[in-house]
């Protein structure tokens, strides 16, 4: 069977019985939509956007228009309005199956008038929508965190050797927050540790319900191989410590600032802002290396050619790998850049090391740290403000904190903190690593069971669903929200209700931290 395309009232088709029997039906639904704007010349015709027919219709619309008769001065509304109506013509015809055997009038009728209604009407109603996107779009560009968007999200305690690295990492697995079932591996292996993260509003839940069972949010922490000069270049345990800082989402960098002669310094004495220019040399000439990689390759692409959007394509990501380069030799790391969310899709899968958030831990003597004075203090934070504007620093003392977990009980523990007149670091450092990661807790609270869920700051209530089941995120209805603040100064979900504070919210809703949610979704399909 021929293709065929429609230029005016003249088809161009001689049909045999049944095919005209058809057309009659498939053309009068829009004869009346057509035949006011239809125009006889083919040279006025516009193809329809994108038509996946245009070569076969192309070749009998050139036969076609030595065949028109009538002049072609029409105004231009009606020739753009023609245009859609000949898609339809165009997207339909070829529709038609090549031999219909002529058994039941109604079944043919049926089949192709249903089909036909609905195509004119999804086209007519396709160009509107399109035009009005876009911009909407190009409004709300939100800026993208770097990193990987999911909450699982992991954190390496990283420094030169012999500045306290994996005492701290004891001191964390063994204190009250440490989870006994920690995962030790080969020492060139980072050590790995689930610790769970203090909240007080956790606390004041369980006490409310008194549930059955009671889980915390935790937070993994690895201890990483110590870091030496030449790292970047594969001296000493280089490749295994830089494989294993790939892997963690953000970074605790332990400085060291106390002065102990049993315990030797790699570079020979204390001085922790050569420290800090070393590691962060290393990570960044480490990080010049992978680009300078991910340019070969992207360079690759470009040299072969290829269709033009491609091309166009990786060209563009060209020019953002050089853009990351020229930056890391500039000596700044990637974190504090200010990156397009094209750029962040670039960067994230190159997993740099200096696009890792980090949070500086300095090392003092216990003695230093009770009194809150060290000489070394000053010049690392100047270099902090120099380098890393806005990181946090935080003063440890890791001696102090291996101390505190050698006592039997939790209680005793608390009871030395106060007799020497300072609190332990650890949970704060947890809870601001926490911060570091973007990482937000909303509750689900009952009889049964008072439990924090981690997500990442900004999600939205479907996925936040999805954290707990990902069934949920898929057949997610609605959320019921009381926000913890609500609860805690009304006492209870009664009073909360009673004065509207409980919220019905849908999936746009982003969730905050503190919310207490009620999800409710459908049954899974299948």
């Amino acid at each position: 069977m021929r293709s065929f395309v429609a230029v005016g009232p003249n088809l161009n088709l001689q049909p045999t019985v049944h095919h005209r029997h058809l057309l009659r039906i498939l053309i009068k639904p829009v004869f009346t939509i057509v035949s006011s704007s239809i125009v006889s010349s083919s040279s006025t015709l516009s193809p329809p956007p994108s038509s996946a027919f245009s070569s076969s219709s192309s070749s009998s619309s050139s036969s076609s228009s030595s065949s028109s008769s009538r002049p072609t001065s029409r105004s231009t509304s009606r020739s753009t309005s023609l245009s859609s109506s000949s898609s339809i013509f165009t997207s339909l015809l070829p529709c038609l199956p090549p031999h219909h055997h002529h058994h039941h009038h109604h079944h043919h009728h049926h089949h192709h008038f249903s089909l036909f209604t609905l195509t004119p009407r999804r086209h007519y109603a396709k160009p509107r929508r399109n035009n009005r996107m876009p911009p909407k779009k190009a409004a709300q560009e939100e800026k993208i965190p770097l990193g990987r968007p999911g909450n699982n999200l992991k954190s390496g305690i990283v420094g030169l050797a012999n500045v306290g690295k994996s005492t701290l990492f004891q001191a964390i697995t063994k204190c009250s927050l440490g989870n006994p079932a920690n995962f030790p591996y080969a020492t060139i292996e980072p050590e790995e540790a689930r610790v769970i993260v203090p909240d007080a509003r956790f606390d004041w839940l369980c006490q409310k319900y008194k549930p059955k069972s009671q889980v915390p949010a935790n937070l993994t922490v690895y201890d990483i191989a110590g870091l030496t000069r030449g790292s970047s270049t594969g001296a000493g345990l280089g490749n295994a410590f830089l494989s294993h800082i790939r892997a963690v989402d953000a970074i605790f960098q332990v400085v060291r600032c106390f002065d102990d002669a049993e315990i030797i310094h790699v570079e020979g004495d204390v001085n922790p802002v050569r420290d800090l220019d070393i590691i962060s040399e290393e990570l960044r000439l480490k990080d010049i290396e992978f680009v300078e990689k991910a340019l070969e390759n992207q360079k690759k692409k470009t040299r072969m050619g290829g269709q033009s959007l491609e091309l166009k394509k990786a060209k563009l990501e060209q020019d953002m790998i050089e853009k990351i380069l020229a930056w890391l030799k500039d000596g700044k790391d990637v974190r504090k850049g200010d990156w397009s969310p094209k750029e962040v899709e670039v960067i994230n899968p190159l997993f740099l090391l200096t696009a890792k958030p980090v949070v500086y831990l300095v090392n003092l003597s216990e003695k230093d740290f009770v009194r809150k004075k060290n000489k070394h203090l000053p010049k690392v934070a100047e270099w902090i403000k120099e380098h890393s504007a806005g990181d946090p620093i935080i003063p440890i003392s890791v001696s102090y904190e291996e101390r505190l977990t050698r006592f039997e009980s939790e209680e005793a523990a608390k009871e030395e903190q106060i007799k020497v007149g300072a609190d332990s670091a650890l949970p704060k450092i947890i809870t601001q690593m926490r911060k570091t990661l973007q990482l937000g807790s909303f509750f689900t609270t009952g009889a049964d069971e008072v439990r924090q869920w981690t997500i990442r700051i900004g999600t939205k209530a479907p996925q936040a669903a999805g954290v707990i089941h990902t069934d949920f995120e898929k057949t997610f209805i609605q959320a019921i929200v009381c926000s913890y603040d609500s609860l805690k100064e009304l006492g209870d979900e009664a009073e909360v209700k009673a004065r509207g504070k409980m919220m019905t919210k849908g999936k746009e809703y982003v969730v905050e931290d503190g919310d207490i949610l009620l999800i409710k979704a459908g049954a899974a399909k299948g």
